[in-house]
């Protein structure tokens, strides 16, 4: 061996270039290991480093650290200036971040108790994140075909619980924002299941919306509300306004009637929507290709019943007028046979 040192009695040193202080229980004739101290008089562990007062914050060198007076990292254990046994870990130099590494599928980190602050000093929460500016406080990403970018979940039976809580304070801000970017396939930029048979997937509430949505919305299922379903139609928002012709004769086109629906076989009533797209296009919706037909839009349907009811008022109109006529004239030509049979 080569640049070999053993300090201690029943030391023993066994590679080149390697320095061994004390003795190693078991080892070399030695009964008992040998604790180590740096600063102190009364080691308590096999390296137990002692210093009186704060870390250096100005420098971040700490207690204990690894440096080549450049790059390093450095752990202190606080003493006084109001942070009295506070732990800091610093990573001092390069690109200055920490990394805790373990097995693959393994646990790399675990804190048993407490609250972590990024950001934060007093977090309230077990994780409590700040992000200043424009930066992203927190950001969960996966790249796997069934995975979950971010989790949150309330499993206890009872109360009331929030598996994923957001809140913005901002005049123009998201309590929670989702994203879904893939241009195929089914994705949902924010996901809500609920398994209670009185749940909410996804529960909303405001002072002038409780859900807004920009594009299209589909509910695979019974839509009910208390309040009033209304669409926008204020002729503020409205160009080539017309009156519209001939909506009876549409109405005579379209068929009523009784179906089951295939998911799940339940039986109702209702209209066939390539059947109405071949009368009245307006009111049918139809899938990305713009060739297949989707639903009726049944509240917009409406206004062809309307006219179509006031044509068909004034048709009426046009026979009781005929009739009256008919009936004056048929009067007359009574009164005229009656005269002259006399």
């Amino acid at each position: 061996m080569t640049n070999a040192t053993a300090i201690g009695a029943n030391a023993l040193v066994s590679a080149s270039n390697a320095l061994v202080l004390g003795s190693i229980n078991g080892v070399n004739g030695a009964a008992s290991g040998v604790n180590v101290g740096i600063g102190t008089a009364t080691p308590l562990a096999p390296l137990t480093v002692g210093n009186i007062g704060n870390w250096d914050v100005a420098s971040g060198w700490g207690d204990f650290s690894l440096t080549n007076g450049t790059v390093g990292f450095s752990i202190g254990v606080a003493t006084g200036g109001g942070g009295t046994g506070d732990v800091r870990l610093f990573s001092k130099g390069g690109t200055e971040r920490l990394f805790f590494g373990g097995p693959t599928n393994g646990e790399t980190l675990t804190i048993a108790s407490g609250k972590v602050g990024i950001g934060n000093l007093a977090p309230d929460a077990k994780l409590d994140v700040i992000a200043a500016g424009t930066q992203i406080g927190v950001r969960g990403t996966t790249t796997n075909t069934s995975g979950y970018g971010v989790l949150g979940a309330a499993e206890d039976g009872s109360g009331v619980n929030y598996g994923v809580w957001g809140q913005s304070a901002s005049t123009l801000g998201t309590g929670v924002f989702g994203n879904a970017t893939a241009e195929s396939g089914s994705t949902a930029g924010v996901q809500g299941i609920s398994a209670s048979i009185s749940g909410y997937g996804v529960y909303g509430s405001g002072g002038a919306y409780g859900v807004y949505s920009e594009g299209n919305a589909h509910v695979q299922g019974n839509l009910s509300y208390s309040g009033t379903l209304a669409n926008t139609s204020s002729r503020r928002f409205k160009t080539n306004i017309q009156q519209m012709q001939g909506a009876l004769s549409q109405v005579e086109r379209l068929r009523g009637v009784s179906f089951d629906w295939k998911e799940n076989g339940k039986h109702t009533i209702g209209l066939i929507a390539e059947e109405v797209g071949e009368v009245v296009p307006e009111v049918v919706t139809y899938e990305e290709n713009g060739v297949d037909a989707k639903g009726v839009d049944y509240a917009r349907l409406t206004a062809v019943l309307i006219e179509a009811v006031k044509e068909q008022q004034a048709q009426i109109r046009q026979l009781q007028s005929e009739m009256e006529g008919l009936k004056v004239r048929l009067g007359v030509e009574v009164s005229q046979a009656v005269a002259s049979d006399k």
